[in-house]
């Protein structure tokens, strides 16, 4: 965020990550993560496990500039004459779409520390960065769940300004 605040999110945004062909791009995506994890028993794929961890990844990026470019206003979801805005039982649906990706990617990430994959030289590069977009999928998650609730946000945000204003903030830094 940029610090203007969830109401500066564009309703172009929400659309788009709300949207169908959105969940069909994590659904695809967990797809392909979840036919690796079922590869992931031993160390003798390891050629499969390297292409597959590519392929993973390149979708896995291919998502997040999908999502970059909606939150941009690059991307406008596709229009139709009866388009409803987003629900947030349609955010929450596709925050748990992206969170049921990371369980898959914790998941392949153990087994290829299980099976010795992350010291080898083909696997280890693609795996560190299949890992970060883990850590892009909760934040994406999260974010989606907050946008769902604008209500709750807003006060979340107001009890915040009023700690500030009374000075009750604490360094988290040691």
């Amino acid at each position: 965020m940029d610090g203007r605040g969830l109401n500066a999110y564009p309703l172009a945004a929400a659309n788009a990550l709300a949207g169908y062909d959105f969940s069909a791009e994590v659904y695809g995506t967990l797809s392909l993560a979840s036919r690796m994890a079922s590869t992931m028993k031993n160390r003798a794929n390891v050629l499969r496990l390297a292409y597959n961890l590519h392929n993973v990844n390149r979708k896995l990026q291919s998502l997040f500039d999908t999502v970059d470019e909606a939150v941009t206003g690059k991307r406008q979801p596709a229009q139709t004459k009866n388009q409803e805005p987003p629900t947030p039982a349609r955010l929450r649906a596709s925050a748990d779409s992206l969170e049921e990706l990371a369980r898959t990617i914790d998941y392949v990430l153990e087994a290829s520390r299980r099976v010795g994959l992350c010291n080898n030289s083909l696997t280890a590069g693609p795996l560190r960065k299949f890992k970060a977009y883990r850590e892009r999928l909760v934040d994406l998650a999260d974010w989606l769940e907050l946008i769902a609730e604008p209500k709750a946000t807003a006060e979340l945000f107001a009890r915040a300004a009023q700690e500030r204003e009374r000075g009750e903030m604490f360094d988290l830094q040691p």
